[in-house]
């Protein structure tokens, strides 16, 4: 991760971070645990990014995002409207694809598995987003529903042909205007085997984000074939959330005032 996607990142999650006599200060202002991953970038990058905060010393704290209000028109981000400009030259490009292939072996319920699925999509409303409208009118709009997970039976398939099937589901473009760019498929390959392909659009997803998703699937999941009660911390803030404040900012004098100085520091490199 760049600082600039970790600070981004910690934004997201209401995490504060704060540069005190020479010490990275952490603070969540939700009971849950801060993601593994997250803190594991910023042990790697604690250095970076307290010479970043040495650099930018007027605003040496970083602020949580407020959800957004209510029935508000939700933009893109900067990021989302850079790659939805880049998809609209080329509807049929998989370019941003981000494909998660995952072996399951032992008795498989499909039922519990797509209960669980459903949860985590209607859990996360990046996984319901789709957009609409052109340039700067783009915006992003959440189906109520969550995207239906796929059941194939391949029980008879060659090896050869799960391969192409496979590389067809990753390899095949989202109609970002049409529905959520979210293509879940479970290929049952034998009795005890099957191979769960979670492909996404890179606009709703990263990395990270694909992370926490699996691992909640496997939770709820789990939790279904035990037929027991879970509790997942709950999502204090959306990516629409982050979308909106984001836009907030980019109008503010001090986002202006920023990206002056870095245009002037970053000249002689463009």
């Amino acid at each position: 991760m760049t600082i600039i996607e970790i600070l981004n990142r910690c934004q997201a999650n209401g995490i504060s971070l704060q540069s005190v006599n020479g010490q990275l200060k952490v603070s969540s202002k939700h009971k849950a645990p801060i993601d593994a991953e997250l803190i594991k970038q910023l042990k790697v990058n604690k250095e970076k990014l307290l010479a970043w905060f040495d650099e930018n010393k007027e605003s040496a704290t970083i602020e949580s995002i407020p959800a957004r209000p209510a029935n508000k028109m939700i933009p893109l981000s900067v990021e989302q409207q850079a790659m939805f400009l880049r998809w609209q030259t080329d509807p049929e490009s998989a370019e941003f694809n981000t494909p998660s292939l995952f072996q399951l072996s032992g008795e498989i319920d499909c039922s519990a598995l797509s209960s669980a699925w459903q949860t985590v999509c209607l859990r996360h409303e990046s996984l319901r987003t789709f957009f609409k409208g052109v340039g700067d009118e783009a915006e992003q709009v959440i189906a109520p529903q969550a995207p239906v997970l796929e059941v194939v039976d391949a029980h008879s398939w060659p090896q050869p042909r799960l391969q192409q099937e496979l590389l067809e589901v990753v390899g095949k473009g989202f109609n970002l205007v049409q529905s959520p760019p979210v293509r879940a498929i479970l290929f049952r390959t034998a009795d005890n085997e099957a191979i769960l392909s979670l492909v996404m659009h890179h606009l709703i997803t990263d990395g990270w984000s694909m992370d926490l998703i699996f691992g909640e699937l496997a939770a709820l999941y789990n939790a279904e074939l035990a037929n027991i009660p879970i509790e997942l911390p709950a999502v204090a803030l959306q990516y629409a959330d982050y979308a909106v404040w984001q836009r907030s900012q980019v109008s503010s004098r001090d986002y202006q005032e920023q990206w002056s100085y870095w245009s002037e520091r970053l000249q002689d490199l463009t």
